[in-house]
């Protein structure tokens, strides 16, 4: 053992640094904890440190490995290799510390621990930028927990005295404090699209309760056929079995998706508002869902999610498909995850096997392939060239059903 250690010491210090290194990823992986700036920093030192410890063993060694070599005709070539190996050395090492370095400045933040909301926190603000700062669940020296909060004061920084925007949450992800100043008045689109964006996001992070809902169609006569819910009611039940299983919510409040209001199409000209939201935007490639409700909202005429199948990639199908998943959840909550899942994929299933030619688009008056229904719930499929795949719910009252089957459609029943 202590041959080995003579012959290896160089190795030992970087050696403990990895291990110590792979031991914080793996704590950091499992607990979501972060490690702090202090033991971080002094995390990089000791790399540096040990770094250099290695390039001087080695650097020894090969000094002894050359003075063994017989073959140089002369000292100075035998000597000029050892130099220009310490030259080289010198140069990695001095590269090494700059990069170190430039970590450190550049991600460095400055950290209290404090009591807020009878949390004991870790306040981080960045160093380069005093417009945030953001609240973490205090841990113990060496990590912190999740993020419990931010402040957030606008362009003029610190300088402006009091925050713009500042929310608090407790360790379930409630909000527990949360306000604005009214210096906010004054701020630019983009500071305002950030508050909106934070705005977003605190709830999102709001825990959300299991709510079942007792879904029912109705059919009206200066409206038409209606469900009992309102878009409210279905983004709340369908938030409930998303946290159920991710600890956050999918879909924001009804306010932040876009919407418009138009005249119904179906003869008996009262207004609708037409809701849709997609979870990113700038990817155009993800699924969508749509809601088309009565003016106020209170109730929902379709439900209807699309795939955009030209763009196709496992990772967004699958996303399609956990959307159908849940939005079933939310109007057959009797039914069990199998057979959820049996039923989305048997439906969407259909809908690649009955492809309508592009001349009979979705708006034309082509008849969906099938109908599944139960207890006055209907979901079917629908499919044309170039259009995007989709997966509709709506009402199925006995007259509907009734056209449904005189036009062609097959019907089955949801057992």
């Amino acid at each position: 053992m202590k041959k080995i250690l003579k012959s290896f010491w160089g190795c030992i210090p970087i050696t403990i640094v990895l291990m110590f290194i792979v031991l914080i990823i793996l704590i950091q992986f499992t607990t979501n904890n972060t490690l702090r700036v202090a033991p971080r920093n002094i995390l990089i030192l000791l790399g540096i440190i040990s770094f250099g410890i290695l390039l001087l063993w080695s650097n020894l060694k090969y000094i002894v490995l050359k003075k063994e070599i017989k073959e140089y005709d002369n000292k100075f070539t035998k000597y000029s290799h050892i130099i220009m190996y310490g030259a080289v050395s010198i140069f990695i090492m001095f590269c090494v510390i700059l990069a170190g370095l430039f970590i450190i400045e550049f991600t460095q933040k400055t950290e209290n621990v404090l009591t807020r909301n009878e949390i004991k926190m870790v306040a981080c603000g960045d160093s380069f930028s005093d417009e945030r700062v953001y609240y973490y669940q205090y841990k113990n020296s060496f990590f912190y927990g999740k993020e419990l909060g931010y402040e957030y004061y606008g362009s003029n920084g610190f300088a402006s005295g009091a925050p713009v925007q500042w929310i608090f949450y407790d360790l379930d992800g409630n909000i527990i404090e949360s306000g604005e100043n009214g210096a906010g008045n004054g701020l630019s689109d983009e500071e305002k699209a950030e508050i909106e964006l934070r705005e977003k996001e605190k709830f999102l992070r709001q825990k959300a309760d299991m709510k079942i809902l007792d879904i029912k169609a109705e059919d009206r006569s200066e409206y038409g056929r209606v469900f009992s819910i309102s878009i409210n009611d279905y983004i709340d039940s369908y938030n409930g079995y998303y946290w159920n299983k991710y600890q956050k919510r999918y879909f924001p409040p009804a306010s932040y998706w876009n919407y418009a209001s138009n005249e119904s199409t179906d003869g008996l000209n009262y207004e609708m508002n037409y809701y849709h939201f997609t979870e990113d935007e700038k990817i155009w490639t993800l699924p969508t869902i749509s809601v088309h409700t009565l003016k106020n909202g209170e109730n929902i005429k379709q439900i209807v999610l699309d795939f955009d199948d030209h763009s196709y990639s496992e990772e967004m199908y699958a996303k399609y498909e956990e959307m159908c998943f849940y939005a079933l959840k939310v109007f057959f909550p009797d039914l069990e995850d199998g057979e959820i899942i049996k039923l989305y994929k048997d439906i969407n299933n259909l809908a690649y096997e009955n492809i309508f030619p592009q001349e009979k688009g979705y708006n034309s008056d082509a008849v969906p392939c099938a109908l599944y229904h139960k207890n006055g719930i209907g979901v079917y499929p629908y499919f044309a060239v170039g259009e995007r795949v989709r997966f509709c719910i709506i009402p199925a009252t006995n007259e509907i059903i009734n056209e449904f089957e005189t036009a062609g459609s097959k019907i089955y029943d949801i057992n």
